[in-house]
């Protein structure tokens, strides 16, 4: 290609993401162009001549980033009258027209601006890195997830990056400059709390329940009534030393609230400090004690009422939310707690 040729072509033309270049064929459930979380983006990052650390073609020395930011509306997409297929026991399929059934899924309407940004160290160590940016959007309608029986004013919509790297070639050249081609994917997701009222009994939460300990739902327990729906989690005690725990993992985006009830009752008298916690982590890193009580705190054979708690998301990732309960010194009466009404609540 002549240095000519380079000069009249435009680069915003080729700079589209790659959602525009192909025709999708419709879903037959929702309707829409397409069903995945998954965006795919290819664009140019144009690189001043000068700028380049490196001959032309030698790239590895950059350091690439993508910093996504979603706004969006978050909303239910219901279908009614979907298909049905089945596979009777000889293997032969069937389709069911007009099946009346409703179908409910996460609908994700905004658009999504980021920026890519190219960055290399300087040999002078006194200087600071050498950087070249790109400003970007692409239009998002998808619907993502199943919901059951969710609120989506109980979810947040968190998106993450993935496989970025250069394109082949890594390079396109139009005059005395150049332009870098960088393609990746955008991942969007739900972040929620699955089952938090405990309707389904323990769906979605995972368990670690020593010998002699138990965790199960209930629709009442001594003076205890469900906070929310018809069950709550009541968690008791095993022998001393070891918690039974139940946890679940989940994605935040600042703003967003974690929030739940909590009920500690203890048959136990001191020493012997049976206690209980409920914990937020970000990674392997406790970031708070969202609500604790033990023998101490309530005396002997003591108890709290239902008891709120709450917590503000400050960054946004994947967060996880722990309960546990243990007997301390000896296992000869129990202890029990009881969760109810855990919501993650979005600031959208």
């Amino acid at each position: 290609m002549t240095t000519d040729e380079r000069l009249n072509i435009n680069v915003n033309d080729i700079n589209d993401n790659i959602e525009t270049q192909k025709v999708k064929e419709k879903c037959e459930v929702c309707e829409l162009t397409d069903c995945s979380n998954t965006i795919n983006f290819k664009n140019l990052l144009v690189v001043p001549k000068e700028f380049c650390p490196v001959p032309p073609g030698c790239w590895d020395s950059l350091n690439i980033s993508v910093k996504p930011n979603l706004h969006c509306q978050l909303s239910i997409c219901s279908v009614l009258d979907a298909k049905l297929v089945y596979t009777d026991p000889c293997g032969k399929s069937h389709k069911i027209e007009n099946y009346s059934i409703r179908v409910k899924k996460a609908r994700v309407v905004g658009c999504i601006d980021y920026i890519i940004s190219a960055s290399y160290a300087l040999t002078d160590v006194d200087c600071p890195p050498a950087s070249v940016s790109g400003f970007y959007t692409i239009h998002v309608d998808r619907v993502i997830e199943f919901l059951d029986d969710l609120d989506v004013c109980h979810c947040s919509v968190y998106i993450k990056d993935t496989k970025v790297c250069f394109d082949n070639p890594p390079e396109f050249m139009y005059g005395n400059d150049h332009a870098l081609k960088i393609k990746g994917e955008f991942e969007l997701g739900l972040g929620y709390i699955r089952n938090g009222s405990f309707e389904r009994n323990l769906a979605g939460w995972k368990l670690d329940v020593p010998s002699g300990a138990e965790t199960r739902t209930v629709s009442s327990f001594d003076t205890y009534e469900p906070i929310e729906g018809n069950y709550f989690a009541l968690m008791k005690t095993n022998g001393p030393g070891a918690y039974n725990e139940m946890e679940q993992s989940f994605y935040a985006e600042p703003g967003d609230k974690i929030c739940g009830w909590s009920f500690f009752l203890t048959n136990d008298y001191f020493p012997y400090d049976d206690n209980c916690e409920v914990s937020l982590y970000k990674g392997n890193d406790k970031i708070a004690t969202l609500f604790f009580a033990s023998v101490t705190t309530v005396g002997d054979y003591g108890r709290t009422p239902w008891t709120y708690w709450e917590h503000k998301i400050t960054e946004k990732g994947k967060y996880k939310i722990k309960a546990k309960i243990a007997n301390v010194g000896d296992s000869s009466v129990d202890s029990y707690m009881g969760l109810d009404a855990i919501k993650l609540t979005s600031k959208k």
